[in-house]
């Protein structure tokens, strides 16, 4: 096949898994980036996410304070984990729905190949 997007970005060494390669900098800017800081903090973001959702099954509230006052406040827990670790739930979006459109005209493109080799 021919005319394949390249996956020089990919660096196959130093990687953290079959699945999970890591980006070569000196060879292509990361595509996604929300999405690598993301896994980055994976370890950390999945044992507060745990703690959270403990939290609530005891039925603990996180609380804030206005004044004297004191407020119960109720979030999904992956806002929390979004906004302590500053990942933007707008960029991730993005960045998915851009690794979907690069995999679709993938496809197309070998999906074309094979047509034209029949």
């Amino acid at each position: 096949m021919t005319d394949l997007p390249s996956l020089d970005f990919v660096k196959h060494v130093g990687h953290d898994g079959p699945h999970h390669p890591t980006l070569n900098p000196e060879v292509h800017a990361d595509p996604y980036p929300e999405h690598t800081r993301q896994h980055a903090i994976l370890p950390q973001s999945q044992a507060i996410g745990e703690f959270l959702e403990w939290l609530a099954s005891e039925r603990y509230v996180i609380g804030e304070w206005d004044g004297d006052d004191l407020h119960a406040v109720f979030r999904d827990p992956n806002s929390w984990l979004a906004q302590y670790f500053q990942i933007d739930p707008v960029k991730i979006e993005l960045e998915k729905r851009a690794m979907l459109d690069a995999q679709r005209a993938l496809n197309d493109r070998v999906d074309a190949e094979r047509e034209a080799q029949k």
